[in-house]
């Protein structure tokens, strides 16, 4: 029974690494994408910007950042160049990086639409999505090369 309990425990710790590295590689990759594009485009230079049209934009480039940042914590292969601290590790998790990133590219076609119609397309949502967990099984293979 004991055995049982500690084999549970630690699969519970595992999990709950896994979520708590997830989120904090999804929060700080959304926000250092929407800052290099605020960064990159000048925002601040011209004071009559459409705010509503950077606010999309910036929930688009929010959702790329947490779906880099999902690549990043689930992809082993990405240990060479990142080196993650003690508390947020990286997993080989394609399964789960694949459903997560579908879920972000799902979320990015809907962001992307919203402005434009006011009928949801779900073959829409279902590409964006497919595109999403594509992307999320080829892992860190094509996400090496997005730069800045």
């Amino acid at each position: 029974m004991r055995a049982l309990f500690l084999r549970f425990a630690a699969r519970a710790r595992r999990t709950v690494r896994i979520v708590v590295s997830i989120a904090v590689f999804s929060i700080v990759f959304a926000t250092l994408f929407v800052l290099a594009m605020v960064i990159h485009s000048g925002i601040f230079s011209v004071p009559d910007r459409p705010w509503r049209a950077w606010l999309y934009a910036g929930t688009l480039f929010g959702i790329l950042g947490a779906l880099f940042g999902t690549i990043l914590v689930l992809d082993r292969t990405a240990d060479p160049v990142f080196k993650p601290r003690r508390f947020l590790r990286t997993f080989n998790r394609p399964v789960l990086r694949a459903g997560l990133c579908g879920a972000w590219g799902a979320l990015a076609v809907i962001m992307a639409v919203k402005p434009f119609t006011v009928v949801l397309p779900i073959g829409s949502v279902f590409l964006g999505a497919s595109v999403g967990a594509i992307l999320g099984w080829f892992g860190w293979r094509w996400a090496k090369y997005v730069d800045f």
